[in-house]
């Protein structure tokens, strides 16, 4: 088998050829792989910040999706090696998303419908506090722009010149822009540095994420000229959804959001 240059929850990423890569899935997740093809060919079609996308091949039992390899390393990763440019990482962070937001797409699941679905896999919320979160995400307001909706800066790609060229659409969906900032607002906020990273990388993560959501949610309201609150409406079902995911580091403090905001919503 060719050499592993990444890994992940739900695959692999493996050398392909001088200029191609191959996402392979593990067997539990090959039937991600079609969705994810599906969609990579959406988004190009676009025109989007997205790798090329070439065919869908099955390898030793494996799903596998051969994609254009990027030269360049994850957001994260540059945001550790220059933490003083987290300033210049956190714009771009927003133009990007500012750039996916600016297109649609009426073919994409509504993100409501996602939610929704997600909201009534999470285990830890009770069917009461369901219904409710369920009635407040009625009244929250659509949209029809393209949102990736798992955007951070381990899913973009910074290659030469600050070129940014974002990875993993599985999630890709339409609706409120809004939604998909606060999402993204959600991840970087409650992630916990992993393990297996160098103990400064931990403590530069630990030290900066606040700062790098508060410059990203700053130049995103300057791009689309939305209001905080505009942003903040979607945290309760936002939050809800993410516990679906089940990331134990991250329970304690989504319960916290999803408790208050079902207290305020009932």
């Amino acid at each position: 088998m060719a050499k592993i240059i990444g890994r992940g929850r739900t695959s692999d990423v493996l050398e392909y050829s001088q200029d191609k890569v191959l996402k392979l899935f593990h067997e539990e997740f090959n039937w991600v792989a079609r969705d994810e093809y599906d969609f990579a060919r959406l988004v190009r079609s676009l025109d989007l910040a997205a790798p090329e996308v070439y065919e869908l091949i099955e390898l030793e039992g494996r799903k596998g999706i051969v994609y254009e390899f990027i030269d360049g390393k994850s957001m994260l990763d540059e945001i550790l090696a220059a933490p003083s440019q987290i300033k210049a990482f956190a714009r771009l962070l927003a133009s990007v998303h500012w750039s996916i937001h600016s297109r649609s797409n009426d073919t994409l699941v509504p993100v409501r419908e996602m939610l929704r679905d997600r909201i009534g896999q999470a285990g830890d919320i009770t069917e009461e506090e369901k219904e409710t979160i369920y009635a407040y995400l009625e009244k929250l307001p659509d949209g029809n722009s393209i949102c990736h909706f798992d955007f951070h800066p381990l899913n973009i790609l910074i290659g030469p010149g600050l070129k940014a060229t974002v990875i993993d659409w599985i999630t890709v969906c339409r609706g409120s822009p809004f939604a998909d900032v606060c999402r993204t607002s959600l991840i970087i906020t409650a992630a916990k540095a992993p393990r297996d990273r160098p103990l400064i990388s931990r403590l530069i993560i630990t030290l900066f994420k606040k700062r790098l959501n508060s410059l990203y949610l700053s130049e995103y309201r300057k791009l689309s000229g939305c209001k905080k609150k505009d942003i903040d409406q979607w945290k309760l079902p936002v939050a809800a959804a993410r516990l679906a995911e089940n990331i134990p580091e991250e329970k304690d403090y989504l319960m916290k959001i999803v408790r208050k905001g079902v207290k305020k919503a009932a």
